[in-house]
């Protein structure tokens, strides 16, 4: 095996030294990340299951309807893990406010029918697409 540099050692130690502040920074942001992440779940209708474990919290999610099987965020998760976690909540939750706002709209547009319009959109609502 060949040996390895003085200047190849010194920038491998230099590496991990900075991938060590680098999970240390990180980990500093993680609780806040969790309860935020966990808030949005709330809104998004996903169910949280919080546990502790020997190394901190662990929070599962999970809402089969939603497609959102056991993902699981804890201290030992990486920052793509959360990220990951934190950008399909925020897709699941600009879902939901575009359906409420759709749903706002239709209420809306329905108040302002008369009964022969919605009688006539009730029959035959089937036809339309």
């Amino acid at each position: 095996m060949a040996k390895l540099s003085k200047e190849v050692i010194e920038q491998i130690a230099a590496r991990d030294a900075a991938a060590l502040v680098a999970r240390a920074e990180f980990l500093k942001t993680l609780p806040k990340r969790m309860l935020d992440v966990q808030a949005l779940a709330n809104l998004v209708g996903v169910d949280t299951e919080v546990k502790l474990r020997e190394n901190g919290p662990e929070i599962i999610f999970n809402n089969e309807s939603l497609g959102v099987y056991d993902e699981i965020i804890n201290y030992d998760s990486e920052e793509w893990q959360v990220a990951y976690v934190e950008e399909r909540f925020a897709k699941l939750k600009a879902e939901k406010d575009e359906r409420d706002a759709r749903f706002e709209l239709a209420k809306t547009i329905w108040a302002n029918f008369s009964d022969l319009e919605k009688t006539a959109l009730k029959e035959n609502i089937h036809h339309l697409y």
